[in-house]
């Protein structure tokens, strides 16, 4: 390793550790719409003494990664000799799978292996460009996204989904460029293909750029049939050395995956609910391009302007097999889900990684074509600026989650100071806050003489009427900041307040009653 970047090749692991840190921190926020499914799978599987999760909503791989996390404990158990029997050491099991400690146990899991997809990123860049500044901004930028990171404390299958396809990417791709080695690297891409497919289905898009990878390397003939079965079947038996029930409760299997193809194409998910192709494409742009990169819509907005640069730079210059190889996987993921009817942007993870190496490439691209050291200095310099801006976001949001209801009333007092010029309607939530204090705060008396809504996120009874994958739609008056709100208004977590424009408060309103701890799934 030369001197001179050994310094900046450590910069991802650092960073890595930071990111950790902070999801550290955040970890314990409470609850999440699915988690109690799986670990109910989990505590069955302990006191049953049969490791399958008994649904098929997913690939087993989440499943299994939480079974793993019972590791430590089961060999506990099976050396306490105060519990002889076989069947009260599988219940002392069921009830560790019950507990908070085990439970955040878990969500450390996912975090890290969620994370640890800077690594995939950061060998295939290296490998492709042979540039150390690209390898390291495009882990980097992939590390300090805060839609990464939200979603990786939670126990769900797509930070795994993302990991491996990232992996099966990088394999395809380096069989295309260093054919003397296709054949291994082929099919360790088809065994990281099989794994992200057990992860989540939708996964199986990448079989399409492994077979293109196959026939771009051996042409024609009889040769490629036999390796094209040969990687069929390599995903397979990966796919089900990992989701076993497949073979072991097919019926069952076949009728679970049958319920999500109707669920997500015929018949929606409340307000999560789009209409397919045109609207559902344009927000999912509008996501990427606008959310995805930062919660800062400038910062997002030059990260994706990158990743333009990245992809022209791409197309134009790179051996057009590596191009079509790259870019299928994204291109085809976005147009199948844009033919759904429902749109949940953790779906869209796995697209993530793509975009960052591209932003990498951009930089590398704007970079050498600079004239001189000083402009290609500031270029580094605001590009670093743009991932500590979002690392620092990173850090608001998991130290938030521990914040105190206690604090409500001065946060919301300091917003409406900051707003002194905007008639406020308020809901009976965030009145009561100023009950014992007169004169404090006169609230609108009606949504007609208003220009903004404070209300409490738990006053929204009908959650089917939120007002969902629009960005900016709401803002964090007091609370946590766990989530992305525009996203994932439902969330079961805590309930902030927010605030919200005259026009979207007269969608809400009539969604509104009693503060109710409910919440609407997001699968």
């Amino acid at each position: 390793m030369p001197r001179r970047t050994a310094p900046l090749r450590c910069l991802p692991l650092l960073v890595f550790a930071f990111v950790l840190w902070t999801g550290w921190v955040g970890i314990d926020f409470g609850k999440h719409w699915d988690e109690w499914r799986l670990l109910e799978s989990v505590e069955h599987a302990m006191t049953s003494g049969v490791l399958l999760p008994g649904w098929y909503d997913y690939g087993a791989a989440s499943f299994n990664t939480a079974v793993a996390a019972m590791g430590p404990e089961a060999v506990r158990v099976a050396l306490d000799q105060s519990t002889p029997t076989r069947t009260e050491k599988q219940a002392q099991l069921g009830a560790a799978a019950r507990t908070l400690g085990y439970r955040l146990t878990v969500r450390r899991i996912f975090l890290f292996l969620t994370h640890l997809t800077f690594l995939p990123i950061g060998i295939l860049v290296y490998r492709w460009r042979q540039s150390v500044l690209e390898a390291v901004v495009a882990s980097c930028l992939f590390l300090s996204l805060w839609e990464v990171q939200y979603h990786a404390r939670w126990i769900a299958p797509d930070g795994l989904m993302m990991m491996w396809s990232t992996v099966a990417l990088g394999c395809v791709v380096t069989a295309v460029r260093e054919p003397g080695r296709s054949r291994s690297w082929l099919r360790l891409g088809a065994v990281a293909t099989g794994f992200a497919i057990a992860s989540k289905y939708p996964a199986g898009i990448m079989f399409v750029p492994l077979l293109v990878a196959c026939r771009l390397v051996w042409g024609s003939g009889r040769e490629l049939r036999r390796e094209m079965l040969r990687l069929t079947g390599i995903v397979f038996v990966a796919f089900v050395v990992v989701t076993p029930g497949i073979l072991i409760e097919p019926a069952r299997f076949v009728s679970t995956v049958a319920y999500q193809v109707y669920h997500y194409g015929v018949k929606g998910h409340g307000a999560h609910t789009v209409d397919p192709l045109v609207e559902h494409m344009g927000r999912i742009l509008q996501y990427l391009g606008s959310v995805a990169f930062s919660s800062s819509p400038w910062v997002a907005l030059a990260c994706s302007a990158l990743v333009s640069v990245g992809i022209y730079d791409l197309v134009r210059r790179e051996d057009r097999r590596v191009a079509v190889v790259f870019l299928l996987f994204p291109v085809l993921y976005v147009l199948y889900f844009s033919a759904q009817k429902v749109m949940i942007v953790r779906n869209l993870l796995v697209v993530l990684p793509f975009m960052a190496i591209l932003a990498a490439r951009g930089v590398g691209c704007i970079v050498a074509r600079l004239p001189s050291w000083r402009y290609r200095a500031v270029a580094v310099v605001l590009t670093a600026a743009a991932i500590l801006y979002n690392l620092s976001v990173l850090y608001e949001s998991a130290a938030s989650v521990s914040y105190s209801a206690a604090s409500d009333a001065r946060q919301v007092a300091a917003y409406l100071e900051r707003h002194a010029s905007d008639r406020v309607f308020a809901s009976p939530g965030v009145r009561s806050l100023f009950a014992n204090a007169s004169g404090l705060f006169t609230p609108a008396g009606s949504l007609d003489e208003a220009d903004l809504m404070l209300f409490r996120a738990n006053e929204v009874v009908d959650v089917n009427r939120w007002i969902v994958n629009r960005p900016g739609v709401y803002e964090i008056v007091a609370g946590s900041r766990e989530v992305n709100w525009d996203y994932y208004p439902s969330w079961a977590g805590e309930t902030p307040i927010l605030c919200v424009g005259v026009r979207d408060a007269r969608m809400l309103l009539p969604a509104m009653g009693e503060p109710d701890t409910s919440a609407a799934g997001a699968e």
